[in-house]
């Protein structure tokens, strides 16, 4: 495979795992809404 093609491949895989992890954060909001205790942001694996 190519150089360029690799990086596109790369650079796909880290948006969609970027949206990912926004999507996770969006839910636990949701799911802990109203609160005394926000969560504590952080990378989710």
């Amino acid at each position: 495979m190519n150089p360029q093609r690799e990086a596109a491949i790369e650079a796909q895989r880290s948006a969609e795992a970027q949206e990912h992890q926004d999507w996770l954060l969006d839910e636990a909001l949701a799911e802990t809404f109203p609160a005394s205790d926000p969560i504590s942001p952080s990378r989710i694996i």
